[in-house]
């Protein structure tokens, strides 16, 4: 696979849209990406399965794997929450408590970029600009 390289003029706007050729690469740099992963997490998991075994790694490689043993924790934060929250307010003062909680959230604005099918190319028609209202 050769390598994919963009110079610094494509990353620029041209006039008042996104060219084609930026979205067909941007697709297609999506799709070796998405090809790669499947292989990525089963070679994962049998290089996981194999240091599980205590088998040990070659040193002729330039790299060398790391396994870090980590300990994850996962707690139902809602129930917790809830729970909480009726102990200190009660039941009756439960649901306004949930509407401030709610409303004083922290909002971070994100933007992302999924690839949809054109389904206006030949047709002459403009694609919508939005396709999640």
């Amino acid at each position: 696979m050769a390598p994919i390289t963009l110079s610094s003029h494509s990353l620029h706007a041209q006039g008042s849209t996104i060219q084609a050729a930026q979205i067909a690469s941007y697709v297609e740099l999506s799709a070796v990406v998405s090809e790669l992963e499947a292989p990525q997490k089963t070679l994962g998991a049998q290089l996981l399965g194999l240091h599980k075994a205590e088998l040990e790694q070659e040193t002729a490689s330039p790299s060398i794997l790391a396994f870090v043993n980590q300990e994850r924790h996962t707690t139902r934060t809602n129930t917790q929450r809830i729970s909480l929250a009726v102990r200190i307010y009660g039941t009756d003062k439960l649901t306004g408590w949930n509407t401030r909680l709610g409303h004083s959230a922290t909002v971070q604005a994100v933007t992302e970029i999924r690839i949809n099918p054109n389904r206006t190319v030949g047709t002459g028609k403009r694609p919508r600009l939005n396709p999640f209202p």
